[in-house]
């Protein structure tokens, strides 16, 4: 099927708070790491790290969230990179979550509605991930970040939390860029329309 590149490419050109409502929502943030340093997308880039970034954040209103970021490595040699994701589903009572080998996703659980989170960089999908109580120790996980990894952890209850990486080499002054999205819907149906349109899509604007 064809990639429905004119509705998407309308959709990422409206400002986020134009489609935000009071009910549940996706928070999804990000993080870059490279070379053993951990940098929130949201601060202020470090001169010392080859690796820049532009992250864009777009708003599917009740539907969830999408994020671009844009990586560019301006050192001499090639990079490792990863982008962490972690991603919570509002309001975070009664939960359940669990990792979907099968459709290559994220699903939380609210009781009436269901998120997928998901993601792909230079067409590849989820590397690393876990789902876990939002109440788990902060410390203790962007230690674990800091080292470039993700303590694997496929089901969870409660007030939840998701966290995965998306991973790639970046060649010497190439630019790459990495999708990743959280949405949701009343239905594992819902949710996994929504996930192969913004795939097709996504890739297809890559």
């Amino acid at each position: 099927m064809k990639a429905n590149l004119n509705l998407f490419s309308d959709l990422l050109s409206m400002p986020e708070s134009s489609r935000q409502r009071l009910e549940t929502k996706s928070v999804l943030k990000s993080y870059i790491w490279s070379d053993g340093m951990l940098t929130l997308t949201t601060s202020k880039q470090n001169p010392i790290n080859p690796i820049t970034y532009k992250s864009q954040s777009f708003s599917l209103g009740t539907k969830g969230k999408i994020l671009k970021i844009d990586l560019c490595n301006q050192s001499a040699i090639d990079r490792q990179v990863k982008l962490f994701f972690e991603s919570e589903f509002i309001p975070q009572i009664q939960q359940y979550a669990y990792i979907s080998p099968k459709n290559d996703c994220i699903f939380i659980f609210n009781g009436k509605n269901i998120q997928l989170v998901n993601g792909t960089i230079n067409g590849e999908s989820i590397k690393q991930c876990a789902v876990f109580s939002a109440n788990e120790s902060k410390k203790k996980m962007k230690a674990n970040l800091k080292k470039g990894k993700i303590d694997y952890q496929p089901i969870a209850r409660g007030a939840l939390s998701s966290m995965f990486s998306l991973e790639t080499e970046i060649p010497q002054g190439e630019t790459v860029t990495a999708w990743a999205w959280a949405v949701q819907g009343e239905t594992t149906h819902d949710v996994l329309r929504w996930n192969d349109e913004i795939k097709k899509n996504v890739l297809a604007l890559s």
